[in-house]
């Protein structure tokens, strides 16, 4: 097989080693980025144990849900597929749809704020909440905003391609939590409550790091007529459409931590923890074949591309098998005697990512050709059919 494709795409052609290249810039930092963030897990879970580990692994999920009812990964799907496009043939349109999609994400992450500040309150008026989950709770609401324009700095260099700085900014948050975690280890100050203000703090040097990089032109200024339009008619899909799937892998921890006891939460999100190192390549994936296909302009393109992309991601699903053989001795190495109890469900979500992994080229494809309506409807139904599950098998 020759290292060129010959996917036309109206302005030159593909090329695996290019892409390959782009590939292992944005999986080194997913896979930096998810040490560092196992080894605060890891840290976590040894020096709190099992009931601090579990809400903070909800404190996660919910700043995660968060993130995507402020319209974060669908709006910087949809800034993507719109620059990627122009990047090369009108840069000061491109300018504007990254300064669109940052004014919109701005304002979406604070009227989430708002909006689940006033629910929780009454949540907690009317119905017999547990009071652990209080503290995570609060910060997952307040770190969404600043998770939510991170992200926002990190989709505008993924759709110019600048994968190297992407992969940068893309560890600082995580790099600046666990330093002050270890610090505040060493000094015998470590608390969940400490562990979740670095957190928020870890996403704030994110923004600052980002913008610096990216640059502020993006965020002030005037947009141009008809941007608003565009890039909310193709964003209000890819929205929906992400939000689902943040459902879909996030809806056990989040049910769990309002149901269980926080120990058992606590055992669950080991196994989720270790099986993220299998859902990173998932992201890598994402993150480079969605610039690339929004460039292809004919179904020629499209079935060159998704046939060597297939390749690309059955590839990367092999890292979950090594997992499903290695559960048990993995879960003690990393966690210890008290959390063997996850070995089981750790082999199962693997299995499932592994499924997830292999078809992601489609769902790359369907938004590349700006459908990302018909994504949204398939993910719906595979959450009703999860939903439904859960109904039936949670209270066994």
């Amino acid at each position: 097989m020759s290292g060129k494709g010959k996917d036309s795409e109206g302005g030159g052609t593909i090329h695996i080693p290019s892409i390959a290249k782009e590939v292992s810039w944005v999986l080194g930092g997913r896979v930096a980025n998810s040490v560092l963030a196992f080894a605060t897990g890891v840290i976590i879970g040894r020096a709190l144990g099992p009931e601090s580990f579990g809400l903070y692994t909800f404190f996660v999920t919910v700043l995660i849900l968060g993130m995507e009812l402020a319209a974060s990964e669908g709006l910087n799907i949809g800034l993507v597929h719109h620059v990627a496009k122009l990047k090369e043939t009108d840069e000061v349109l491109a300018v504007d749809y990254l300064r669109a999609a940052l004014q919109a994400k701005m304002m979406a992450g604070i009227l989430f704020v708002m909006v689940a500040a006033a629910l929780v309150l009454l949540a907690f008026h009317w119905f017999d909440l547990r009071q652990e989950i209080w503290l995570p709770l609060w910060f997952g609401i307040s770190g969404a905003f600043f998770a939510s324009m991170w992200r926002g700095t990190l989709a505008g260099l993924q759709a110019q391609r600048q994968f190297s700085r992407y992969a940068a900014i893309l560890l600082t948050p995580n790099v600046t939590r666990l330093l002050f975690i270890l610090l505040l280890l060493f000094l015998g100050l470590l608390s969940l409550k400490s562990v979740l203000i670095f957190s928020l703090l870890g996403f704030v040097s994110g923004i600052v790091v980002g913008y610096l990089v990216l640059s502020p032109k993006y965020l002030f200024g005037r947009v141009g007529a008809g941007v608003w339009s565009r890039l909310l008619g193709y964003s209000k899909w890819s929205v929906l459409y992400s939000l689902l799937l943040v459902l879909y892998h996030r809806l056990d921890i989040l049910i769990l931590g309002i149901l269980e006891e926080p120990g058992r939460v606590g055992i669950y999100s080991a196994a989720v923890t270790l099986a993220g190192f299998v859902y990173l390549f998932y992201e890598a994936a994402l993150a480079v074949l969605l610039p690339n296909a929004s460039r292809l302009q004919n179904m020629d393109g499209f079935r060159h591309f998704i046939g060597k992309s297939l390749k690309v991601t059955s590839v990367l699903s092999l890292t979950a098998v090594t997992i499903i053989v290695l559960a048990e001795p993995l879960i003690v190495l990393v966690y210890s005697d008290a959390y063997i109890e996850a070995a089981p469900l750790l082999r199962i979500l693997c299995l499932g990512l592994i499924f997830t992994i292999v078809l992601e080229p489609l769902s790359v494809i369907i938004l590349a050709l700006g459908k990302p309506k018909i994504v949204s409807a398939v993910t719906f139904t595979v959450l009703l059919s999860y939903i439904a599950a859960i109904s039936m098998l949670y209270p066994r």
